[in-house]
């Protein structure tokens, strides 16, 4: 009996630091965690950023706009590579480029770090507009209606995106009559244009609109597709 009370304790004392340890090794465990998740939550992305054509920048230094919303603006920084960036406000960045590689963009308000890549493109050629009813579908135009032409506008098709593009455009008009005599007139930037030679058509004259050039950034340009049309009585 005494050999068996006296193995009790030694028993006990070699539980009890075991337990002790275990304690231990879970608190170290919990605080793990803890920091863990502490760090994460630390790492939640403070900023968010979208513009309406997404990871695409367009060249010929257009002004391509960028938004970002952050909630410490004075902390943000943003740097972008092969390309050109002006801070507007809080929320908006102008970036222009003439670099067909592609860019990153760095974003970083002091806690978080995000980057972005940007393709390149160009965009659509402008396609020359009249107010002026019978040419749209057939290229063919009554005489009426190109005696009356006084404004036209250079629009591009399929295209939805905040470009702020410079006023005015230019071309020239080539006028080929029944005769096959050939007529020209440059149309400048100016808004109150007149288009003399317009106003001389007659039925059976071709005319070639060529040259059709809208100022997207300072002394940049697109060009637009030449447009024929038949005038028709």
């Amino acid at each position: 009996m005494s050999a068996a009370t006296d193995g009790k304790p030694q028993t006990l004392a070699v539980i009890f630091p075991f337990l002790e340890l275990m304690k231990i090794f879970k608190t170290i465990l919990f605080l793990l965690v803890l920091q863990i998740c502490l760090i994460s939550c630390s790492r939640k992305v403070t900023f968010e950023y979208y513009s309406k054509v997404r990871n695409v920048l367009y060249l010929n230094n257009i002004e391509n706009e960028f938004y970002i919303k952050s909630e410490n603006p004075s902390k943000l920084k943003v740097e972008i590579t092969e390309a050109s960036i002006e801070r507007k406000d809080d929320t908006t960045f102008v970036i222009k480029t003439q670099s067909t590689h592609y860019s990153v963009m760095t974003i970083s308000d002091g806690k978080n770090v995000k980057k972005i890549n940007f393709i390149k493109l160009n965009i659509p050629n402008p396609e020359l507009r009249f107010r002026a009813e019978s040419y749209y579908e057939s290229k063919y135009m009554k005489m009426s209606d190109a005696r009356k032409i006084n404004q036209f506008s250079s629009t591009i098709q399929n295209f939805s995106y905040d470009l702020s593009f410079l006023e005015g455009s230019t071309l020239e008009i080539i006028r080929i009559d029944s005769a096959k005599n050939v007529t020209t007139e440059k149309v400048d930037k100016d808004r109150n244009r007149r288009f003399s030679i317009l106003q001389r058509a007659n039925v059976g004259d071709t005319y070639i609109f060529h040259d059709i050039k809208i100022e997207v950034a300072k002394n940049e340009f697109v060009n637009g597709q030449d447009l024929v049309i038949k005038i028709i009585e």
